[in-house]
C-alpha cells in the first residue's frame, strides 16, 4: 500500500494560496475547497506514478538485517562487493606500465618488440603467474610521473626512491621490492683506469639520470657536470676527450661498447664513484600487486637467476666486490 506523506495536504493548501494571491483575490471557502480537492488528487496521482516507475530500477540488494539462508550467502555478498587487482573475472586484467624510452638493454629496452631485456622478462613471468597483463608505454622520463598522477598509467618501471628529480609532491609513490639490481659505475679511457677522483675535471651525465654518486664529489672537487643527450653520447664524450668520465650503468655500458668498435678503448675505473642500484616497480595505488611482485621475486629466485644468466647480467660483487648498497 502506498503511503501519502504527512505534508501532502499542507503542500496542496500552499499551492491554493499561491494561485489566489497571484490572481489578487482570496475567493470564497467553497471554491477554495474545490480547488484543494482537484490539486490534491493530481499531486497524489503524480507521486504514486513516480514511485511505481522507480521500483523496477532499484537493484536487488540483500540487506544486512535480513536473515541469510547459509554461510554461502554471506560469502556471495562479500565477493560481490569486493574487487581485487589479481582476481580478474573472465579475461586477464590489463595494467599500463610507463617506461623510459631510453635503450637500457640488456636491463630493459622497451623499444624492442621481441626482447625487452632482463627487467621486462621478470615482469612478464610475474604477470603470467598471476593471470594479468602488462602493457608498456615508452615516454620521456619527464612525463612518467605526471602520467601516473593523472591515471594515464598504473606503474612506472624502472623506478627507485632516490630518483627524485622529476618526482611529484602530490601523491607519494609506493615501491615494490627490488625487481633487478644494477651497477652504477664510471667509464673512462683505458689510460685513466686508475685516475684519482681529484683529477677528474668533467663528468658526462645522460639527460634524466640521477647521478647521486657524483653529487658530493662535484661539490667537493669542483668537478663540472656535463649533461648529454643519451648513454651513447656520454661514452662518446669520453672517447673524444670532451669529458674525463661518464656515469653509466655497467651492464648497459658493456653492451654498448661490445656493439661499437669506436668505444673499445673505454673501461671502468674502480676508484671513481660506483654503487649498486635496485630497480623497482612503483605505483600510487596498486599496493597488492607490488606486494605480490616482491614475494614472487623472493620465492622464484632460481627463475630470476636463470634469467640473469640468460641476459649476461653481472652484479656489483662480481665486478667490484661488495658495494655500498642504495635500495
Amino acid at each position: 500500500m502506498k503511503m501519502i506523506p504527512v505534508c501532502f495536504w499542507e503542500l496542496a493548501d500552499t499551492h491554493i494560496d499561491s494561485i489566489y494571491f497571484s490572481l489578487g483575490q482570496k475567493g470564497n471557502s467553497t471554491v477554495r475547497k474545490y480547488f484543494l480537492i482537484i490539486i490534491g488528487v493530481l499531486i497524489l496521482c503524480i507521486n504514486v506514478s513516480n514511485v511505481d516507475a522507480l521500483e523496477p530500477a532499484l537493484p536487488s540488494i540483500k540487506q544486512v538485517d535480513e536473515p541469510m539462508e547459509s554461510a554461502e550467502d554471506a560469502e556471495d555478498i562479500v565477493q560481490t562487493n569486493q574487487s581485487t587487482d589479481l582476481e580478474p573475472i573472465g579475461e586477464k586484467k590489463i595494467y599500463r606500465v610507463g617506461v623510459s624510452y631510453v635503450n637500457g638493454y640488456p636491463l630493459f629496452s622497451f623499444a624492442d618488440l621481441e626482447d625487452r631485456g632482463f627487467g621486462w622478462a621478470v615482469l612478464e613471468k610475474f604477470a603470467e603467474a598471476n593471470n594479468i597483463e602488462f602493457q608498456y608505454t615508452a615516454m620521456p622520463i619527464t612525463r612518467l610521473q605526471p602520467s601516473m598522477d593523472s591515471g594515464a598509467i598504473d606503474f612506472i618501471f624502472p623506478d627507485n626512491p632516490r630518483w627524485t628529480l622529476y618526482r611529484s609532491n602530490r601523491i607519494p609513490n609506493i615501491f615494490s621490492g627490488a625487481v633487478i639490481s644494477a651497477i652504477s659505475v664510471t667509464f673512462v679511457r683505458q689510460e685513466n683506469y686508475d685516475m684519482a677522483l681529484n683529477k677528474v675535471k668533467k663528468v658526462a651525465i645522460p639527460f634524466g639520470h640521477t647521478a647521486y654518486t657524483w653529487l658530493d664529489p662535484i661539490q667537493k672537487y669542483n668537478i663540472k657536470s656535463m649533461p648529454v643527450r643519451d648513454l651513447n653520447t656520454a661514452l662518446y664524450s669520453v672517447v673524444q676527450r670532451t669529458a674525463d668520465a661518464a656515469d653509466i650503468e655497467y651492464n648497459i655500458g658493456q653492451y654498448l661498447i661490445a656493439k661499437n668498435p669506436s668505444l673499445a678503448y673505454l673501461t671502468i675505473n674502480p676508484n671513481l664513484p660506483n654503487v649498486n642500484v635496485d630497480y623497482h616497480l612503483s605505483s600510487i595505488k596498486h599496493i597488492r600487486i607490488l606486494e605480490k611482485l616482491t614475494t614472487f621475486v623472493k620465492e622464484e629466485h632460481l627463475l630470476i637467476e636463470r634469467l640473469r644468466k640468460q641476459y649476461g647480467i653481472k652484479y656489483h660483487y662480481e665486478v667490484l666486490g661488495n658495494p655500498q648498497h642504495f635500495k
